[in-house]
């Protein structure tokens, strides 16, 4: 059994940086970031407070790390373009010695979306597009 971290993305990114090492050091597998712009609501309703940007952390957790598994948990096809996916995934294994994964999902969160402005397909199409990015 290997056993993974999914730290906070809402913390100092010193801090999460910090508790990343400390994984590596300990054996831990892998940590995994959240691809989310804001905490869930469960309705459309923003929410405040910071979430850092996950895959701009990822090339910082490659930099401070030499073993770990590094990646996203997950990636929503409905926010990003599976192009610009697969150039991130692909840069940043390549920075990380081949430690990225890349977890893929079809989209879920009404809040994020609705903020800003990203169309929330019905579930039928979501996993089309899914299928699609894939």
């Amino acid at each position: 059994m290997k056993f993974s971290i999914w730290p906070n993305i809402n913390r100092a990114p010193a801090d999460l940086l910090g508790e990343v090492r400390v994984a590596e050091d300990t054996g831990w597998y892998g940590v995994w970031l959240a691809d989310h712009y804001m905490p869930n609501t469960g309705d459309t309703t923003p929410a405040r407070g910071d979430t850092y940007e996950c895959w701009a952390l990822l090339p910082a957790l490659a930099a401070v790390t030499d073993r770990i598994r590094i990646g996203t948990l997950v990636s929503p096809t409905s926010v990003h373009h599976p192009a610009l996916l697969a150039k991130r995934a692909a840069t940043i294994g390549l920075l990380s010695g081949g430690r990225m994964v890349l977890g893929l999902g079809a989209g879920w969160q009404i809040n994020e979306h609705h903020a800003y402005g990203i169309e929330l397909e019905p579930p039928g199409k979501r996993v089309s597009r899914f299928q699609e990015a894939i």
